[in-house]
């Protein structure tokens, strides 16, 4: 027998909220479950870029400019190879348990505290091999970057809301009613990598230009399952997440590819003191399945297919515009300006077509998400020596791009909301010769950390 309309009616919102959930994931983060953890690596790569905080769209000097400003690749000489690793370490905020407004009851364990909960992840990996090539006119580099590498896991009970009554049951009359968010269970692993081709040419002495090529390629694996936290007693027990007790079960996995463009320019003065550089990066779009099936609250025992669709996937683009000055020899300041456009993924949050509404008449329009402006600044000194050594230091401002939800379904309230603003400190150092180079660099914020160890080797 298939579910009563009513129920059929709350399944296909808790699908509709966990597809918004996963429109998410193309943010960097968001506040919602597993997917709160996702993280991209918009700036440029090398420990050098990361000590002078990524401000680096208007110098671009080394081989990393192979992605970080292709026209940088005719400040080289000579051949080089540049290779990075890096340990990351995020600190991802997801709901679970505690009140997210109201007044607990005391019963059970709606005793109040904080909703959200901490997840923490540790990964290393080789994020960056590029070679370049250059000649006095013209320059070529390929390079292998990655864009995400991420795993994670949540085990969350749900948290509790108080909510007008006819919002959390239309067929109720008006008054408020303690209520309480699915509990839920999910995993995810996502990873893309870049494979890239780019060339630089020099139209004068002053004025360099260059455009890639990039090949991503896009693996994706996401379990959630829902489990029931209503009726029979259980609204105020610990959750129960034995197999008879689930409600949704979602599978969201697939592989794909695109290939995409990169366009820089860069202008330095006669002197080199002077330089000035804008990069566009184009927005790569990816293709995965989904499958959501619910439960058939007339027999427990059977599962029905509530949605099975083809989605997208989408980075966001970016645009970088950075200013190098060299007042002294020894001393390099270096001021960016990044427009990362996370609001071109709003279009992307409905998953399925037939589905095209929130829970309670939330509409797609109630959810928001503000493009990033990230101001970077980055000094570097160097003490020269017959091995010169660079001490780096820098800062950058990264606002919050969360999605976030400003209608008033309370669920999806508790579920999407604001995040924060957040100030990176980074530093490091940088040894080299005329044919090798060894640089650390570190970049602290509260969410997370990241170390950087790279090498670059002149032929």
């Amino acid at each position: 027998m298939l579910p009563s309309r009513v129920h059929r009616s709350r399944i296909l919102c808790a699908v509709l909220a966990s597809s918004l959930a996963l429109a998410g994931a193309a943010l960097a983060q968001t506040n919602d479950e597993v997917n709160a953890g996702l993280q991209f690596s918009f700036t440029p790569p090398g420990a050098r870029s990361l000590a002078i905080g990524n401000a680096f769209a208007g110098r671009a000097d080394d081989a990393t400019a192979a992605y970080a400003n292709p026209a940088g690749l005719l400040w080289l000489t000579r051949p080089e190879i540049s290779v990075e690793g890096r340990h990351r370490s995020y600190t991802t905020e997801y709901i679970d348990g505690g009140s997210f407004n109201g007044t607990p009851t005391g019963e059970g364990i709606d005793v109040g505290g904080s909703p959200l909960a901490e997840f923490e992840t540790d990964v290393e990996n080789l994020s960056f091999l590029s070679f370049v090539d250059p000649h006095p006119r013209w320059a070529w580099a390929i390079y292998r970057h990655e864009l995400a590498n991420y795993e994670s896991a949540i085990r969350s009970e749900g948290t509790f809301l108080t909510c007008p009554q006819f919002a959390c049951n239309p067929d109720n009359a008006p008054g408020e009613i303690r209520e309480r968010v699915q509990a839920v269970i999910g995993s995810v692993d996502l990873d893309i990598i870049n494979y890239g081709v780019s060339l630089a040419y020099r139209f004068s002495d002053n004025f360099w230009g260059g455009v890639g090529l990039s090949y991503y390629d896009f693996e994706y694996d996401v379990s959630t399952e829902r489990f029931k936290v209503r009726g029979m007693g259980r609204k105020f027990l610990p959750a129960d997440f034995s197999a008879n007790n689930l409600v949704i079960r979602r599978d969201q996995e697939g592989s794909d590819s695109d290939v995409v463009g990169i366009l820089g320019l860069l202008w330095r003065s006669s002197d080199n003191r002077w330089g000035v550089g804008a990069v566009y990066k184009q927005a790569a779009e990816f293709s995965f399945g989904v499958t959501t099936v619910g439960r058939d609250p007339e027999d427990p025992d059977e599962f029905f297919l509530a949605n099975s669709d083809d989605v997208a996937f989408e980075t966001p683009d970016a645009f970088s515009f950075g200013v190098t000055f060299r007042p002294s020899d020894p001393w390099t300041l270096s001021v960016e300006y990044d427009l990362i456009g996370y609001s071109n993924l709003a279009p992307k949050f409905n998953v399925d077509g037939r589905v095209n509404q929130g829970i309670h008449g939330s509409t797609l329009g109630d959810f928001t998400i503000d493009d990033a402006d990230e101001l970077h600044l980055g000094l570097e000194y160097v003490i020269r020596s017959s091995t010169p050594v660079a001490l780096r230091a820098g800062a950058w401002h990264d606002p919050d791009h969360q999605i976030r939800y400003e209608g008033q379904d309370p669920f999806l309230q508790s579920r999407f909301q604001e995040g924060d603003d957040e100030v990176h400190v980074t530093g490091g150092i940088g040894v080299g010769s005329e044919r090798f180079q060894a640089d650390l660099g570190a970049d602290i914020s509260d969410r997370g950390d990241i170390v950087s160890l790279s090498a670059i080797f002149r032929f």
